[in-house]
């Protein structure tokens, strides 16, 4: 088993990447530098992670950007889980917010190392969810929500943004501006 080290060198990346959850790390290496082939764990430098994490919410326009399009990705799933059969609309919907199916899953698959990394380094990866209560029809509903949602929300109407669903033109360019980057540089995509 690989046992993280980390580095202070980069703390402003490494604080970014300690506070984004799982699906928030995926979004942002999938639109980073990060190579599309997967990595053995073995050769994860959690500070090469770090610094791709840093460049993909960069790329994307920020982390409330990141939080939108993974609150996009999770949504979908929710849909698609509870349909159990996919219609075109939703593999449509599917394939634009991740258009590039193997860094898709080398993306998922390192967010799930760096976080197992995280964990086995002391970093707590729990995220604390709010019980919320939703008046709808004369009936209150309380619903689970992560405090994630719940704060980049807020972040997101305090900024004045307008996102549409699914936001995804901005993945799908730094997905394609990554992968020009590395066919430039003679890197394994």
């Amino acid at each position: 088993m690989t046992t993280a080290v980390i580095s202070t060198r980069n703390t402003a990346a490494l604080d970014l990447t300690l506070r984004l959850p799982y699906g928030e790390l995926a979004v942002a290496l999938y639109a980073s530098d990060m190579p599309t082939r997967r990595l053995p764990a073995r050769d994860i430098a959690l500070e090469q992670v770090a610094a791709w994490v840093a460049r993909g919410v960069e790329r994307l326009g920020g982390e409330v950007k990141v939080w939108w399009l993974d609150f996009q990705s999770r949504q979908l799933g929710i849909r698609l889980s509870e349909a159990g059969a996919t219609t075109s609309q939703e593999r449509t919907e599917y394939r634009a917010l991740w258009p590039q199916p193997r860094r898709e899953d080398s993306a998922l698959s390192l967010a799930y190392v760096v976080c197992d990394l995280l964990r086995q380094a002391g970093h707590d990866r729990r995220f604390p969810s709010v019980q919320v209560e939703l008046p709808m029809g004369g009936e209150v509903y309380s619903v689970k929500v992560p405090a994630r949602d719940i704060e980049m929300a807020a972040r997101l109407a305090e900024s004045h943004q307008v996102v549409t669903a699914p936001s995804c033109g901005p993945l799908r360019r730094a997905a394609a501006r990554s992968v020009r980057q590395l066919a430039g540089t003679g890197a394994a995509a």
